[in-house]
C-alpha cells in the first residue's frame, strides 16, 4: 500500500504541475490582447466573417490579414520566409512585416500603434491602419462594438 501510495502522490503532483503549467496557454500568447466576445466588422454594410474573430491588442481593434483586405478590394501576398505581408490595391502597396511597429506604405515608412501578429495560426493586422491607408474611414462604436469601415 505504500507504493501505491507513493505513486498516487507522484501521480497527483504530475498533474497538478501540467494544469498549472497550461494556464499561461489558455489564451493568446501576446502582451495586451485581450479576445472580447462579439466584435463585428462591417465594410460598406456588409459583415466580414474571420476565422479568428476581432479582438482588442493595445487597445486597437485587430482582424484576420486576408479576410479584410479582399472585403477592401486589395490583393494579398504572404511571404512565410520573413514573415512580410503585402497588401495592394490600386496605386497603393502596403507591406507588413509580423511583430513589427513599423510598415511601409508605397515606399514610405510609416509607424504601427500595434503589429500584425499570429494568433491561432492566423496573421491579425490592426483594421483602423489597413482601412484607413487604402482609403476608407473607420468608426468603432464601443457600444455595440462594431467596426464600420465605409469608401471615402
Amino acid at each position: 500500500m505504500k507504493k501505491q501510495g507513493k505513486r498516487f502522490v507522484y501521480l497527483f503532483l504530475s498533474l497538478m504541475l501540467l494544469a498549472t503549467s497550461m494556464l499561461g496557454f489558455a489564451g493568446p500568447a501576446a502582451a495586451g490582447v485581450t479576445a472580447p466576445q462579439g466584435i463585428t466588422v462591417s465594410v460598406n454594410g456588409t459583415l466580414v466573417q474571420f476565422d479568428v474573430a476581432p479582438m482588442v491588442i493595445d487597445d486597437r481593434v485587430a482582424v484576420q490579414m486576408r479576410p479584410i483586405f479582399e472585403a477592401l478590394g486589395a490583393t494579398v501576398q504572404w511571404d512565410g520566409t520573413d514573415k512580410t505581408i503585402t497588401a495592394t490595391k490600386g496605386s497603393t502597396t502596403i507591406v507588413l512585416q509580423i511583430g513589427s511597429y513599423t510598415a511601409t506604405v508605397n515606399g514610405k515608412t510609416v509607424t504601427l500603434v500595434t503589429p500584425p501578429l499570429i494568433i491561432n495560426q492566423h496573421t491579425m493586422v490592426p483594421a483602423r491602419f489597413v482601412s484607413d491607408f487604402l482609403g476608407y474611414k473607420v468608426t468603432w462604436d464601443a457600444a455595440d462594438r462594431q467596426v464600420d469601415i465605409t469608401s471615402s
